[in-house]
């Protein structure tokens, strides 16, 4: 009868480090130290640190869009982002909720589409059960049906406000005029 004997530690195969990259976007830039984006980045950096045991590791590079809609692609950070992700330097994009990430539906399946295509997996921090399976990519679907949805309710109701102060003869835009 053969003894096992206790393997080396060395002998061990090294699993290679999960490289994760925080994505935060916020519409509207900010003078304040305190911006919607570094609250994103902070929930979603203390979330890779929860995962560092699984071989999470937070990449140093940030990907802040200060200022920038969800509704289009055309973003700063989120091109240097994807131009990682394309290079291979990312394995993981985290985002704190799927409507930082984009706020049209159309814009966020080609975000997915793109990330799968390049096997990097996207993390909700709001909804880290989310996957690959295909229930779970019908739940991405749905969320960014909801994102669209509030970004055009949004729109609709700034419209309305515009419409009842033109009716009042009272500005809604820009800082007031000297003499107004």
């Amino acid at each position: 009868r053969e003894v096992e004997l206790p393997r080396d530690a060395s002998e061990e195969p090294r699993r290679r480090p999960i490289r994760c990259a925080i994505y935060t976007r916020q519409s509207v830039k900010t003078i304040d130290d305190l911006s919607s984006c570094r609250i994103q980045g902070d929930v979603c950096h203390s979330y890779v640190e929860s995962q560092r045991a699984n071989g999470w590791v937070l990449i140093p590079e940030r990907f802040d869009d200060e200022g920038y809609s969800g509704a289009t692609l055309d973003r700063p950070a989120l091109d240097r982002l994807l131009a990682d992700v394309g290079r291979g330097l990312v394995d993981q994009v985290v985002v704190h909720r799927l409507d930082r990430l984009s706020r049209s539906l159309r814009d966020c399946v080609k975000l997915l589409h793109e990330f799968r295509r390049v096997d990097v997996a996207l993390v909700v921090v709001t909804s880290p059960e989310l996957g690959y399976s295909a229930q779970d990519g019908f739940m991405l679907n749905i969320l960014a049906s909801f994102a669209e949805f509030e970004r055009e309710m949004i729109a609709a109701r700034i419209a309305d406000t515009r419409e009842r102060l033109k009716e009042r003869h009272l500005r809604f835009v820009g800082g007031v005029p000297f003499g107004y």
